[in-house]
């Protein structure tokens, strides 16, 4: 409703306040347009019909009519004038005092920064404090009255996360148990906070705290009037009231304004205008009148500003939000040396150093001349052998190598001994190398002289630490001579910057005053960052980080087993019953349990957490037949030290009987988790735990290492070979540098959820590169996590005939509509049934791994997963068989060209032919759904697919060789050959045409199939058919990707590389043995057993395609990961000859005791291949 037009008559010109009259945003056009229409379209019915379908008589009916309606609209029946302006203005004033009521926080803090004293951190943190504590008194209120700002923050955790609220103020604002809004507590605190400054001097009298009591009242005085405003609207009588009057006026208007037959004679109808002008304007006015009112009553819900989240929270200085909102101005120049803004610049600048392969700015390769370190004990370790610095009493012996490619065990390599007296540096230069041996750095001959005078050697490396743990160390300290005061007038240090990081901010800023030094850099160093091969090209900085990203290995999982997570844990009690100690929660026995020993609701177990260690799931062992020991709700809190912050909140079923995960995903290390029982059932006073199960994960270290890159090492990268691994670790260490500066800005650079500013179209280029960022998993997962919706109200169940499904697969001519594929029976069976119904958005948590309930016609099955998988895998099966010999049963995707031949893998594109815009955009939804949750929906499509579904740019030499590589040779060739052999292989047959994937021929130009090409046009021809074949499922592609950013956010794709986007919605294609046994868990059997032993031997002799099939067999899924438990048959354990079982929503197999691994391959294999209807968990005729 509030649309600023001031500056558009700021200033007297003639005509300038006309414009406002064409102004569309925020007019009465806008608001009554419909309106209008709708009147008139009324009013032109009654005009017809008296002018054209009435007979005389009725005419003579209608007349009379009108003139008694007119009657009614001209005489003072209804007094409009007078109700409608009593009414618009008690609206507007209500509407202003709205505004006038907002707490605004400009007073209260001029008096908090004039009369809270203090430049100390307590004096700061008072002041920001007490503002802290009215804002969110302000906050509280705008949550209960605006449901933008309730989106903002739904829970009181987002207030936390904001910064508003601290967990222990959470927990004491808990505390106390209020229907009302309780917006009013935060402001108790602040006069608390304020009479505790009085106390401490801190505010020097009492006059100056009663000023602050007056602006907190009126502050306070404030929110209350605004809680009232929304509390007590104006009277619903008069509302009506109005509505109707105006309403039902002009009501009567529509027959008593008709133009009669002025030929009658009647009065004031001497003229048949057909139009009623004075009507219409009447209209315009008073229903105009009457939506603004409404709308100055509904303004107070719809059309508050959202509150943006302080990103900054714990800084001095301060920038503006990045909303859509501000994003103009975000985006401007800074002109104060924004270390944001300018690693903007320096980014882009680096970008284009990788892209065009040339040395990148040598503030990125920065190198200090010199370090002084100094030596840090290890009192775990005594003596000289255990460490890189031997130690001797008062003095230390530092040696010194020629190289860092020595092995400092052997003395006879080394040199020469440096000995350091206690309490003094040692200056080195600031080159390091880390190899297998540690970190080294190198000493030049000036600097050993300073320490042993006469050496021969023109530089040396000593080693500054080991690789292994523990051990003396030297460490980098300031040197004595570069300490220097600190500058008060400014406020800055003016030691030299030696740290690369301050570099580029220092060389890429504007500063007011002196601007910071930088120390001497080391150039030689400096060089050798920044030199590249003459060879060198961008895709090798690609291979680089590809090959630094698979050597420095995948995440290492564990399952189950705490003690390889954890250091230690602690509890709040336990019971005096020896059997109900700490050691219960981690022996595996669910017989056993621990028992606390306290108050109510004061129980937690503490988990020390190993280094490195990322939970992605915590489950706890529990059991209801425990009665009030049973637990019924479970907080679980993490963090270091004393800053724990609230991870997730657990409600626990009463009959749950087993695992209950009450903690997953994590994205980094957690030092230390707090699992705390806030409730019993029945009120209990103690809890019962029967154990712990972890699955984890090591955290990436990306820590660079040269011995990586020798050159047995980088056969799958044959770019890299031929260079040197001090040349690879070099460019390896520039690059890390960049993904630092990357990730320092990255949450900047990517759109959130609820709006997209725009991409950082950088990003897209370097896209692989973000495959090193430590901040990027991060992000990911908050993306998805904010962009989430509640679970459904309810499952969808969908009846699937596949007897009918694989009846069309085997022969797809007899239905050419594709009605019978699961496919199409799954999307007509999720149509929503009636115009209330909502369809699926599939952004629900990963946790809900079951989109719908599958019932299969004629076989058995009770779907708690499992049916629901079998139907993703026989869509997926569908839309790109695994097979190339059978026919496509639908025809949104079709073969390429490479199909069965000497290709690794046989590919799918959409279908160029195929306009089903919407199923294409269905199938984006359900690749969504597959990327954010753990099911798999298995599609067969090559890298140029997947990089316009991500964003990524497509290169015809790069991406369409798995698409049609004869193609891509074919034209290679054409464009290489000479006039003579052009024309003797082509003559004039060839045409300005092309065959696209789906079959169709199609012209490159307007009358191409009749028009030769010449030698001279090849390359005019190359380019066509390139744009055409590239370019020929772009309307396919684009409704794909529609579907697709409908259920994940414009951030994740922009993310992820396409290859990593691909894994999260297929799966692994590779399925080895190796990652069978990681996943699977053995029940009632031992891994030595010789059962088991013989199904891991029938295994290593399938094939991937066959273990691809057992793997659907036992779970549902075709692609790993997929977890599978194995259990003894059912039989017993009686030597047999059976087929093996399964039940896919349990991911478990019954596996028969065969009496040689020969017999078990044969059973799984035919098993695998045959068995794949449902009919064991009841009989299909139940129903």
């Amino acid at each position: 409703m509030t649309v600023s037009y001031t500056q558009v008559v700021a200033t007297v010109s003639f005509g300038g306040f006309s414009k406002l009259l064409f102004r569309w945003k925020g007019s009465i056009y806008k608001l009554l347009y419909k309106d209008l229409l709708v009147f008139c379209g009324i009013y032109l019915f009654f005009s017809l019909l008296y002018r054209f379908m009435l007979t005389p008589n009725q005419q003579d009916m209608f007349e009379r009519i009108a003139l008694y309606c007119d009657q009614f609209t001209n005489t003072s029946f209804i007094p409009i004038p007078f109700v409608l302006g009593f009414y618009v203005t008690a609206a507007f004033n209500r509407w202003w005092g709205q505004y006038t009521s907002f707490p605004l926080p400009d007073n209260l803090m001029m008096a908090v920064s004039g009369n809270v004293h203090g430049v100390d951190e307590w004096g700061r943190l008072l002041r920001r404090t007490l503002m802290r504590y009215a804002n969110l008194s302000s906050v509280l209120i705008l949550r209960s009255i605006s449901t933008r700002v309730l989106r903002r923050f739904p829970t009181l955790d987002h207030l936390v996360e904001a910064g508003f609220m601290t967990t222990d103020e959470l927990k004491l604002f808990e505390s106390l148990h209020s229907d009302f809004n309780k917006y009013w507590m935060p402001l108790t605190w602040f006069s608390n906070l304020a009479s505790r400054a009085r106390a401490e001097g801190r505010v020097r009298d009492d006059i100056a705290l009663r000023l602050l009591m007056d602006e907190l009242n009126n502050y306070r005085a404030k929110c209350s009037l605004l809680f009232h405003y929304d509390w007590i609207s104006i009277p619903l009588v008069y509302t009506q009231v109005v509505t109707i009057a105006v309403y039902s006026y002009f009501a009567f208007c529509l027959i008593g304004r008709q133009f009669l037959n002025p030929k009658k004679g009647y009065k004031d109808h001497r003229v048949d205008l057909y139009i009623p002008v004075y009507t219409l304007l009447q209209f315009f006015f008073y229903n105009g009148w009457l939506k603004v009112s409404m709308l100055a009553v509904d303004d107070m819900y719809h059309n508050l500003a959202p509150i943006e989240k302080d990103k900054h929270w714990g800084n001095r200085h301060f920038s503006i939000p990045y909303t859509a909102s501000t994003a103009p101005e975000a985006r401007k120049p800074a002109f104060k040396g924004s270390a944001f803004d300018i690693r903007i610049r320096f980014l882009n600048r680096c970008i284009e150093c990788l892209k065009r392969s040339e040395s990148m700015p040598e503030s990125l390769c920065y190198i200090p001349k010199e370090v002084c370190y100094k030596v840090c004990k290890d009192s775990s370790f005594t003596t000289s052998a255990s460490s890189g610095v031997p130690a001797g009493g008062a003095k230390t012996l530092i040696p010194v190598f020629d190289n860092p490619l020595q092995t400092p065990h052997i003395k006879k390599l080394c040199k020469y001994n440096i000995e350091l007296k206690k309490g003094t540096c040692i200056r080195t230069t600031g080159e390091q190398y880390r190899n297998s041996q540690g970190l080294w750095v190198k000493i030049t001959k000036e600097q050993m002289e300073e320490h042993r005078p006469g050496i021969e050697l023109e530089e040396g490396w000593i080693l500054v630490c080991k690789n292994t743990e523990g051990g003396d160390k030297l460490v980098p300290v300031e040197s004595p001579e570069t300490i220097t005061r600190q500058q008060q007038l400014f406020g800055y240090d003016h030691k030299p910057c030696n740290v690369w990081e301050e570099v580029v901010n220092v060389e890429n800023a504007l500063y007011i005053g002196s601007k910071p030094k930088i120390a001497e850099s080391d150039d030689a160093a400096v060089q050798k960052l920044r030199y590249i091969p003459p060879t060198w090209t961008y895709e090798c900085d690609e291979d680089l980080v590809h090959y630094f990203y698979d050597h420095i290995g995948k995440e290492d999982e564990n399952l189950g087993s705490v003690k390889q997570c954890v250091t230690s844990i602690d509890v709040s009690s336990s019971s005096d019953d020896p059997s109900g100690g700490v050691s219960c929660l981690t022996d595996g026995d669910n017989e056993t349990y621990w028992e606390s020993d306290g108050m109510q609701g004061q129980h937690w177990i503490r988990l020390h957490m190993k280094r490195g260690t990322i939970v992605n799931k915590l489950m706890l062992m529990v059991d209801s037949t425990d009665d009030n020991y049973m637990p019924k709700r479970v907080t679980v809190f993490g963090g270091e030290g004393d800053g724990l912050k609230k991870l997730s909140d657990v409600t626990l079923d009463d009959n749950l009987i087993g695992e209950i995960c009450v903690l997953e995903d994590m994205t980094s290390h957690l030092p230390i988790i707090e699992i705390r029982i806030e409730e019993c059932r029945d009120e209990g006073i103690d809890v019962r735990i029967r154990g712990l199960k972890i699955k984890s994960s090591c955290e990436r270290d990306l820590g660079l290492n040269a011995d990586v890159f020798q050159s047995s090492n980088l056969v799958r990268f044959p770019r890299l070979q031929g260079n040197s691994p001090d040349m690879l670790y070099r460019r390896t260490l520039v690059i890390q540098r960049f993904i630092t500066l990357l990730d320092s800005v990255l949450p900047h650079l990517v759109p959130a959820w609820d709006y997209s500013l725009d991409t950082f179209n950088q990003i897209k280029t370097i896209k692989q590169f973000l495959l090193l960022s430590k901040r990027r998993s991060a992000l990911i997962t908050q993306c998805l996590k904010d962009s989430e919706t509640s679970k459904p109200d309810f499952m969808p169940r969908l009846y699937i005939n596949r007897r009918l499904a694989m009846e069309h697969r085997d022969n797809p001519s007899l239905d050419p509509s594709c009605k019978n594929a699961v496919f199409s029976q799954v999307f007509e069976g999720l149509k929503p049934s009636d115009k209330f119904e909502k369809t699926l958005d599939y952004r629900w948590p990963a946790r809900y791994d079951q989109w719908w309930e599958c019932k299969f016609i004629a076989e058995g099955i009770i779907d708690q997963g499992g049916g629901f998988r079998d139907s993703l895998a026989d869509m997926s099966e569908e839309l790109c068989p695994s097979s190339a010999e059978c026919a496509m049963p639908l025809p949104f995707f079709c073969r390429t060209s490479n199909q069965g031949a000497f290709e690794a893998r046989d590919y799918y594109v959409p279908n160029p032919s195929c306009k089903e815009f919407h199923k294409f955009e269905w199938i984006g939804q359900l690749m969504g759904a597959a990327l954010r949750g753990k099911d798999f929906l298995v599609l067969a499509l090559p890298g140029l697919v997947w990089k316009q579904l991500t964003g990524e740019a497509v290169h015809w030499n790069k991406d369409f060789p798995a698409v049609d590589s004869v193609l891509v040779n074919f034209l290679e060739a054409m464009e290489h050959m000479d006039k003579e052999t052009f024309e003797f292989r082509f003559g004039e047959d060839l045409v300005y045409t092309t065959l696209l994937s789906d079959g169709q021929m199609v012209e490159l130009i307007p009358g191409g199939s009749n028009i030769s090409v010449c030698y001279e046009d090849r390359s005019k021809f190359i380019h066509l058919v390139q744009k055409a074949r590239l370019e020929e499922s772009k309307q396919q592609i684009t409704a794909m990707q529609a579907g697709l950013l409908k259920v994940v956010p414009q951030a994740v794709l922009d993310l992820l590389t396409w290859q990593e986007a691909e894994k999260k919605v297929c799966g692994d294609p590779e399925i080895s043995v190796d990652a069978l046994k990681r996943l699977t868990h053995y029940e009632d059997l031992e891994p030595s057993n010789i059962r088991v032993q013989y199904l891991w031997e029938a295994l290593t002799n399938f094939t991937n395609e066959d273990r691809s099939r057992f793997l659907r067999f036992i779970t549902g899924r075709s692609r790993l990961p997929a977890p599978i438990y194995i259990f003894p048959d059912k039989q017993g354990s009686e030597t047999t000859d059976a087929l093996p079982q399964s039940s896919t929503c349990s991911s478990t197999l019954y596996l028969p005791n065969y009496p040689s691994a020969k017999v078990c391959e044969e059973k799984l294999r035919y098993a695998a291949y045959n068995c794949v209807a449902i009919d064991t968990d009841m009989s299909p005729w139940e129903e």
